[in-house]
């Protein structure tokens, strides 16, 4: 029998450790060495303040953007939250995993209170932060936002009261139909009330709330004199988030890594899904300034349920006081979401075409096209995804199209959404009204003999949940002419 040379043997059991601490941190979320690049998917910083590309809710807490930081402060009520998450939402894509990469700084030694980095939604979050006095990490399962809807069935004209979660609101209707009143509605209360969002389609006043610890209050809608008949019913009932903790004692990988997270460190996830994987999470060791797994919440061969019901995340920074009244912060520089590997969206590709005639010098709506807030009774967390846009004229002179970002229309006017099918997540508008505001993306002339076809995702690449798009027309010279709009979308289910 021979033996190797123990310094031998000693070489190669520590290069085995050093390569197995290396391809742990190399790897994809279902265990193959990472040799797919990473697609970038989220992507949020902190140095150009509070952006239109972050979302923030709070309950008496605050939310800014200090020192090239987000941050989030609880405010000394016991009961507040405060939220900043991204406004983009990362989908899962069966077989690919998704990662998260960002950094935080949290308020150490504060009972009763919870706070988080990571993935958050109102429904489920993978996270890093404290509960109350100790750090570790989080899976926190079975939430939902309050949602209601509320049904016009008879139009009028006058004032009436609109009661959202305990709290009455005016709304002044005009006369029309009851698509009409409906969108009137929503778009009054979405301006008065925080702490909701309002969509209307054809009758039906969509509301959501937009943190769980919203709802219980009474919703009710009171004609006065306006002759108008409305009802609401609640679709679903608020619920917070069940929180399963693991201390950083309790790690079952690395529990003794030295951080201090009162300073600022940087963080991975990893998640698998498939329904039963596994969810890895990572610290970088500020000495050798690569991620180190330290803890893997194993989930395989231990449920009949999915790990959570619905893997789309987004990525941010939150706490919650739970009788706290002392005032704390979480804050983060930046973070990231990526499919590890290619991304091929799997909806099925849709198409609309709209006419107007008679279009004059007016601004003018030829087609409206919104993400519903909600699908199959659901808070809606998919994008979809534009493509093709096709613009023609018979005006023998210029005419102006614009591509427009959640568009304000002339008072007394409004825009009647109509689904197009209970498995299609776009809502259409053809209605001939005047636009007044909203943000143009791109805009572009037509002439008769020059029909223009335009590739929409170079001008926007997703339509979020509530967002809508309206393509506009516009001639520079009498007569009035008419205006053709043909668009082509992707739903990213």
């Amino acid at each position: 029998m021979s033996y190797l040379p123990i310094d031998l043997m000693t070489s190669e059991r520590r290069a085995y450790r050093r390569l197995k601490v290396e391809t742990d941190n190399q790897t994809t979320a279902y265990g193959s060495l990472s040799v797919e690049s990473l697609e970038p998917i989220i992507q949020v910083t902190a140095q150009y303040g509070l952006r239109d590309d972050v979302l923030t809710a709070v309950i008496g807490g605050t939310v800014s953007s200090v020192d090239s930081k987000y941050r989030v402060t609880s405010g000394t009520g016991a009961n507040n939250v405060a939220t900043i998450v991204s406004a983009r939402e990362a989908t899962y894509r069966p077989g690919q995993g998704l990662a998260a990469r960002f950094s935080a700084i949290f308020t150490p030694d504060t009972p009763n209170q919870k706070q988080y980095a990571g993935f958050i939604t109102s429904e489920s979050a993978f996270a890093f932060g404290y509960n109350g006095t100790e750090f570790g990490i989080v899976r926190s399962i079975n939430g939902a936002l309050e949602q209601q809807e509320l049904q016009i069935t008879t139009s009028g004209s006058g004032d009436i009261t609109v009661t959202i979660d305990g709290n009455p609101y005016t709304v002044t209707l005009t006369s029309g139909t009851v698509q009409h009143n409906a969108y009137e509605i929503a778009t009054s209360l979405g301006a008065q009330v925080a702490g909701y969002g309002f969509s209307s389609t054809n009758d039906v006043i969509v509301c959501l709330a937009q943190l769980p610890d919203f709802g219980g209050g009474a919703f009710t809608y009171t004609p006065l004199a306006s002759g108008s008949v409305g009802t609401f019913t609640q679709i679903k009932s608020a619920a917070i988030m069940t929180d399963e903790w693991v201390a950083q004692a309790d790690w079952n990988v690395r529990p003794h890594i030295k951080i201090n997270p009162s300073l600022g460190n940087i963080y991975q996830i990893q998640v698998k899904y498939l329904g039963f994987g596994g969810i890895r999470f990572y610290v970088e060791n500020p000495e050798t300034a690569l991620f180190e797994l330290v803890h893997i919440i194993k989930y395989a061969n231990t449920s009949t349920l999915p790990i959570v019901k619905n893997p789309i995340f987004r990525i941010g920074w939150a706490l919650r006081n739970e009788g706290n009244t002392t005032d704390i912060s979480v804050e983060g520089a930046s973070a990231g979401v990526f499919v590890e590997g290619a991304i091929h969206p799997d909806g099925r590709k849709r198409g609309f075409c709209a006419n107007a005639t008679g279009v004059g010098a007016t601004k003018t709506n030829i087609l409206a096209f919104k993400n519903r807030t909600t699908f199959n009774s659901t808070a809606n967390r998919a994008e979809i995804l534009p493509a093709l846009l096709n613009a023609a004229t018979d005006s023998g002179k210029t005419a102006v199209y614009e591509v427009i970002l959640n568009p304000v229309i002339l008072a007394g006017e409004s825009l009647n959404f109509q689904s197009q099918g209970s498995s299609e997540l776009a809502e259409i508008a053809i209605d001939n009204v005047t636009i007044t505001g909203g943000q143009v993306l791109t805009c572009f002339n037509v002439k008769a003999a020059t029909p223009l076809t335009l590739d929409l995702a170079e001008v926007i690449e997703n339509i979020l949940p509530g967002e809508v798009i309206a393509i506009s027309a516009r001639v520079t010279q009498t007569p009035t002419s008419e205006m053709t709009v043909a668009i082509n979308w992707q739903d990213d289910l």
